[in-house]
């Protein structure tokens, strides 16, 4: 990748020059491919599996993962975050809401 630049952008190659918007869209993207892949891995009928006595259940991992990209826009659009109030985790039973989910935090969060 090339140094990076003054103000907000990185050089990619001696020609090309991004800004870290770009960048960062860019990579979510990249991300967004890979993690869609998961929900493949994990039939629906093994969302109560434990992969290791310690580990979540994989309906937790996969709630986590499907949920993650959406606190982009939520740290964007909040000034705290109150744990005492609790924060509202989708419930997802199936790889389509799985899916779903992901589709919608992902386009919120590129829109940011």
């Amino acid at each position: 990748m090339g140094l990076p630049q003054a103000g907000c952008c990185f050089v990619i190659t001696k020609t090309k020059t991004i800004t870290f918007i770009d960048f960062f869209k860019k990579q979510f993207i990249e991300e967004e491919d890979i993690t869609r892949k998961f929900p493949a891995l994990v039939p629906d009928n093994q969302l109560d599996y434990r992969p290791h006595p310690k580990s979540m259940l994989m309906k937790n991992i996969v709630t986590y993962l499907a949920d993650l990209s959406g606190w982009i826009h939520f740290t964007m659009i909040t000034d705290e975050l109150d744990f005492q109030h609790g924060y509202d985790q989708p419930d997802i039973n199936n790889n389509k809401e799985y899916l779903n989910i992901l589709r919608e935090d992902m386009m919120t969060a590129c829109l940011c």
